[in-house]
């Protein structure tokens, strides 16, 4: 005698299309109830809506385990998140609910306004730092998909990549708007450390992906780094002229990135004033 079959199993969504689209994929039961599958029932609910499953009107063969695209003509196109469990059927009947399911459904966030760039707060020829603008609530307002008050669900991404070498950008931070963290130490690629231009790309991501791989916003540095200070400068009076000089000194001991070209001397007379404003240029 047919019974009801066991409900699918290792039931899962993913994201499948930037226009709210997903994919539902399951694995047939083991236990079918002496009777074939003959479809399978899909529902869904928005979570923190309503505690109600609603059934989508398409009913996958006994056949399908998936992927079964599900998009806005299942009413699926508004950003947040969604629940969704499944029932196998047969001729004897129905089976219980599987476990449930959910996933967060939306497109990709927007570019960034251009006047929430970033802009690089430290320079060396190893580390960058990087600082950024919090989304103001005009913003938020402008870009869809944020979730507004699930600061948790959306954020910032950095990627970063160097012209010297590799040209393909690479995902170098990312935080949650919820952390309200808006800068970051990043370390410059070996190819890109002493000289070498480095650039960094500030991206928004949700819960559904990141923005467009096109840049967003970009901020392009020399990595180039200073000398070091001369080291034991001494001045000597001049033995055949009193009004002269000379100055000794030995080369730094770490001079940057490239080899010194020149060096700058300045004075000032002690006897006017000892203000370091009167330093003057020796030329």
């Amino acid at each position: 005698m047919a019974e009801p079959p066991d409900p699918p199993i290792n039931v899962k969504i993913e994201w499948a299309t930037p226009t709210g689209g997903v994919d539902l994929y399951w694995t047939a039961p083991t236990y079918t109830g002496h009777s074939p599958v003959t479809s399978y029932i899909i529902q869904y609910r928005s979570v923190g809506e309503s505690s109600e499953f609603f059934t989508i009107p398409r009913y996958p063969s006994g056949v399908e385990q998936g992927p079964y695209r599900l998009d806005e003509s299942d009413n699926l196109t508004r950003s947040q998140e969604f629940e969704f469990r499944m029932a196998s059927v047969n001729t004897a009947g129905q089976s219980q609910w599987s476990e449930v399911a959910s996933i967060w459904v939306g497109n990709r966030p927007l570019p960034l306004p251009e006047r929430l760039g970033l802009w690089f707060s430290m320079v060396n020829k190893t580390h960058v730092g990087v600082s950024w603008p919090q989304l103001d609530d005009e913003s938020l307002l402008m870009i869809p998909d944020i979730y507004g008050t699930r600061r948790d669900a959306w954020g910032y991404v950095l990627y970063a990549y160097a012209f010297t070498g590799n040209y393909t950008p690479s995902e170098a931070y990312r935080t949650a708007a919820s952390a309200n963290v808006t800068s970051t130490i990043i370390a410059v690629p070996t190819e890109a450390t002493c000289g070498g231009l480095f650039c960094i790309t500030l991206r928004l991501w949700t819960l559904v992906g990141d923005g467009s791989e096109n840049p967003d916003w970009r901020a392009c540095t020399d990595t180039s780094d200073l000398p070091g200070t001369p080291i034991d400068p001494r001045a000597v009076p001049s033995p055949n002229n009193a009004s002269n000089a000379y100055i000794t000194w030995q080369e730094p001991t770490y001079t940057g990135c490239h080899i010194i070209v020149q060096y700058l001397v300045e004075m000032y007379d002690t006897v006017i004033s000892n203000l370091d404003g009167l330093w003057s240029p020796v030329r």
